[in-house]
């Protein structure tokens, strides 16, 4: 399962869901991963952090896999972004990106995101607030 930039997020914010989330996972010894640009959200949002919140962002970045936008996940990205157009439910170029990566390496997304990944099909959505 890749964890959306939300999930993230909240986990660093201790935000309840996403805690108990984490815990439900470790629990299940499920693990979590990430894609290269949820890599690339948190690095520009990191900016805003306190030293410690670096940290914890940089040592759950470098404990995660990382699964990296590739020539096939580019075109699951780009097949599901032109279906989503044509009937005029466009999403974020970077959900589609990761979308894409998920399709072709896990086929599930964990995110609080639910209202773009839900468009695309062959995608698992689990919503870490529900």
């Amino acid at each position: 399962m890749i964890a959306d930039t939300s999930f993230i997020i909240d986990l660093l914010k201790r935000e309840e869901s996403a805690v108990k989330t984490m815990k439900q996972l470790e629990k299940e010894n499920k693990a979590y991963s990430l894609s290269t640009p949820t890599v690339y959200e948190l690095m520009i949002g990191i900016s805003r952090a306190d030293i410690e919140e670096k940290k914890e962002l940089t040592n759950i970045i470098e404990s995660q896999t990382i699964y990296s936008l590739d020539k096939k996940a580019s075109i699951n990205a780009a097949q599901s972004q032109r279906k989503l157009v044509k009937n005029g439910k466009r999403i974020g170029h970077l959900d589609a990106l990761i979308s894409g990566i998920a399709q072709k390496n896990t086929g599930k997304i964990l995110t609080n995101n639910t209202n773009e990944f839900k468009r695309i099909k062959d995608l698992q959505v689990k919503n870490y607030k529900s």
